[in-house]
């Protein structure tokens, strides 16, 4: 998706193009041939009607183009609300007559004109046009009565590009939160705004830190390490205009795509070999050798729940079974087996009496009937059973009565 450096490549050409003209007409309906045209788009128009966008900007002029992290707006001339984008995946600017930008991953056509999936086409006093399209709806287009000072701008952390933190202010933004360091730089309102999925990457891997290291476990050198490398990587990026062949060639950013359908990983310039696994809830790539966990010394649980998702390509075999002696191990150390319990032990018949022991202990209650067995004990069991049959019957027989009568 664009990130930092790729919303800032479209502020400045929308800054380049369209500065201090006049808005002439609006189109809020698709264009260029997709499934939804001219229809309105009521979920990338975020709240807003038919035509607002038009009653908003026409014939005011544009003074200003805005960004704070992945956000840009414009500013206008006169009363009412200023626009505000946020580009999602796929959204983009592109200009008439000029080569749209090319982003990673996808890229708008150009050549046609309005392109296709254009949701917003603005046209300006020259007769210059500039279309908004996004394929996959994920952006959003918004009015602000102020922008700054309304979300989601007011709720964004620093700018690195416009405005760095200062150390101590970085500083002590990371050392509140428990989190792995990528899911603390991801959070737009947490330390900085605008750093995306490859750009983390890169950020820790010129930073040398573990994408999944604890950030309060980070130490004030891994820190400073850490904000250099943020102003190092966005600055680089900023100033060839997001275009991804004028990066420095040792950038983690060439050999980080497509990873997943690789027989092997690979390795980074220096002959490192890269990792691949999930961590934060993004595909993330690094080079373990180089990248270390944090090395301050904390009180208390520094362990983040879960596990590290490992993507690579050996993490795909089966696990093996293990071999029953290691299962009975392990059940035995739980205090139970995992085989059938043990049969008892018959009793034992003591050769020189009548008498059965059972685990050394001597009774007669195991003791086996005898020829000499008492003829009173016998007959006492034969009236016994008799009695049980005479009451059996008479209880089949009340039973029989009772159904009859029903």
């Amino acid at each position: 998706m664009p990130e930092l450096p790729e919303c800032e490549a479209s502020r400045i050409l929308v800054e380049r193009h369209f500065l201090g003209k006049t808005v002439m007409e609006v189109v809020d309906l698709e264009e260029g041939g997709g499934p939804r045209e001219g229809l309105f788009d009521d979920i990338i128009m975020d709240k807003l009607k038919p035509n607002a966008i038009k009653e908003a900007l026409q014939g005011r002029s544009l003074t200003s183009v805005c960004r704070k992290g992945k956000h840009i707006w414009w500013e206008m001339s006169g009363v009412g609300p200023s626009i505000l984008f946020h580009f999602g995946m796929t959204g983009a600017f592109i200009v008439m007559g000029i080569k749209a930008l090319k982003y990673q991953g996808f890229k708008h056509n150009s050549q046609q004109w309005p392109p296709k999936f254009t949701k917003l086409r603005v046209v300006f006093d020259d007769n210059c046009e500039l279309a908004f399209c996004d394929p996959r709806r994920l952006g959003r287009i918004r009015l602000r009565n102020n922008a700054q000072t309304e979300e989601p701008i007011s709720i964004l952390a620093p700018d690195p590009y416009a405005s760095l933190p200062a150390f101590k202010d970085f500083r002590d933004s990371v050392l509140k939160r428990n989190k792995s360091i990528k899911a603390v730089l991801l959070d737009q309102g947490a330390v900085l705004s605008g750093i995306g999925n490859w750009v983390c990457d890169e950020i820790l891997y010129h930073g040398r830190i573990s994408p999944s290291a604890v950030a309060r476990t980070l130490d004030d050198e891994q820190l400073r390490s850490l904000l250099s490398a943020t102003a190092h990587v966005v600055n680089m990026a900023c100033k060839v205009d997001a275009e991804s062949s004028k990066f420095p060639k040792d950038w983690l950013f060439h050999l980080r795509w497509g990873v997943k359908k690789a027989a092997a990983v690979g390795k980074d310039t220096h002959g490192n070999s890269l990792k691949v696994a999930t961590v934060a809830g993004r595909t993330t790539v690094w080079v373990p050798k180089l990248q270390r966990a944090g090395k301050r010394q904390v009180g208390g649980d520094s362990k983040i729940k879960g596990k590290v998702k490992n993507e690579t390509p050996q993490s795909t075999k089966k696990r093996k079974r293990k071999p029953k002696a290691e299962k009975d191990d392990v059940e035995a150390k739980k205090g139970r087996s995992s085989r059938s319990k043990p049969k008892r032990k018959k009793p034992v018949r003591d050769s020189d009496s009548e008498v059965v022991t059972k685990n050394g202990v001597e009774s007669s209650y195991f003791a086996a009937p005898t020829a000499e067995a008492d003829k009173e004990d016998v007959l006492k069991r034969i009236d016994s059973l008799d009695t049980f049959r005479r009451r059996s019957s008479k209880r089949i027989a009340r039973r029989v009565a009772r159904s009859t009568t029903k």
